[in-house]
């Protein structure tokens, strides 16, 4: 009697063990889906908001150009016969310079077209403290310190991304006169293109 007694209890016990464990991993799982949800959101829904407006702001502040990256196209005194290229998802502006500046609703499909993009191979044009012509060394130093990482480079060509925007450049091996060495070259940046994608993921033509 006393033997069934205690394989009865034994088994209780057994039971309750495995049923608190099943709570605690039901738990570990709620928790964890709960920490899933909200990292969606927040990349989804708020981070956008917050990082990217502030990338444009850094980057709108140490460029020196006639518009703002974010900025409609309506805000500006943009002459018609300034306007090249034009169709439904924006136009682009081949300044007396040689620098192209975009307009664009694309990728948003926005209700307005907003300055998204510059190419330039112009010396004068400062970004981020650095100009056509600077050693690649330089640049790449000074984009990382904006918050900028390579992900790609191929054929002298290397990207750049901060948030949703891309910088592009195109660097070349120049011969340094000023080092009589027998390895007496450097790589300076000869070009190099900027472009706003926005974080709009919904639609509705968010740029900032």
């Amino acid at each position: 009697m006393e033997d069934n007694f205690d394989e009865d209890f034994t088994e209780v016990k057994r039971k309750e063990k495995n049923k608190n464990r099943l709570r605690k991993l039901g738990s570990i799982i709620g928790i964890t889906l709960m920490i899933l949800f909200a990292g969606i959101i927040i990349y989804e829904f708020i981070w956008p908001h917050f990082v990217t407006p502030y990338a444009i702001k850094d980057l709108n502040e140490n460029i020196e150009l006639p518009y703002e990256f974010g900025v409609e196209a309506s805000e500006y005194d943009i002459k018609k016969e300034w306007i090249q290229d034009e169709d439904d998802l924006g136009f682009y502006i081949n300044t007396s310079t040689g620098d192209v500046c975009t307009f664009t609703r694309y990728p948003d499909y926005a209700d307005s077209v907003k300055f998204a993009g510059y190419y330039t191979s112009n010396r004068d044009i400062a970004l981020f403290g650095f100009k056509v012509g600077d050693s690649f060394e330089k640049v790449d130093k000074y984009l990382k310190e904006h918050g900028y990482r390579c992900y790609d480079s191929a054929s002298g060509f290397y990207e750049y991304e901060r948030g949703r925007i891309n910088i592009r450049l195109y660097v070349t091996s120049i011969e340094n006169e000023m080092m009589d060495v027998g390895n007496n070259r450097i790589k300076r940046v000869v070009e190099y293109w900027v472009d706003l994608i926005s974080t709009d993921k919904q639609h509705k033509g968010y740029y900032k």
